[in-house]
């Protein structure tokens, strides 16, 4: 099965159930909710996500090989879990992360002053102070800090990026080359928006082909 962190607060992860159908019916997969969705509370790392998710995943299915992906903060967890289970000794053919710069510092907040506040640029190109107005944006800021805390140790595993032509970054790999033994890339149409609804049938497309390439790798040894 291809696990998949599917990484949406706001519209739990509808998007996720279309990409299932797009891959079609002879592709398994298990489709994992970001903490704070359903969960009571969300951790304070990404380790501490990843080894919960890993626990949870193990129950259902104790060995590999395991197939694992991500969407936006979901790449990160996704990522954390593959070196996990690669220190447990599973196997892990290919990660897939979707619209996500490496880790490292500076996500998509960035901290301002002592106490932790963090800022984003509004509309008009000004800085906006981000704050927990409710449930929902109170997780998306512990999920903030715990990704600009995350710095993702190098791992032995082979890395499909896909990413939307509209993202603006220079870096053709988002920065992952330096975190994966070997990575490929992919642009779909769109931005990070419609990557996953208007394009979703081309991104489709980019994943299936990699867990059908990982399948064919893994039979071969």
């Amino acid at each position: 099965a291809f696990v998949f962190l599917h990484g949406d607060f706001t519209g739990g992860g509808f998007y996720s159930r279309a990409l299932v159908q797009a891959l079609g019916p002879d592709q398994p997969v298990l489709l994992v909710h970001p903490h704070g969705l359903v969960d009571a509370s969300v951790p304070d790392t990404i380790e501490a996500m990843a080894a919960e998710r890993i626990e949870s995943l193990r129950r259902l299915r104790p060995h590999g090989p395991y197939v694992v992906g991500g969407h936006c903060n979901g790449a990160f967890v996704a990522f954390e879990m593959a070196r996990r289970l690669i220190e447990l000794g599973e196997q892990v053919p290919v990660v897939v992360v979707i619209e996500a710069r490496a880790p490292g510092g500076g996500g998509p907040g960035a901290p301002a002053g002592e106490r932790g506040s963090w800022v984003t640029i509004d509309a008009s190109g000004a800085p906006r102070v981000i704050t927990a107005r409710d449930r929902q944006s109170d997780f998306w800021l512990r999920y903030l800090r715990a990704m600009d805390r995350y710095t993702g140790h190098r791992a032995p595993v082979h890395l499909v990026v896909v990413r939307s032509r509209e993202l603006q970054d220079a870096r053709k790999d988002l920065g992952w080359s330096a975190r994966a033994a070997r990575v490929e890339v992919h642009e779909v149409a769109g931005n990070r928006a419609t990557l996953i609804t208007r394009h979703l049938g081309e991104l489709a497309r980019v994943v299936r082909g990699a867990i059908e390439r990982a399948a064919r790798r893994t039979t071969s040894r």
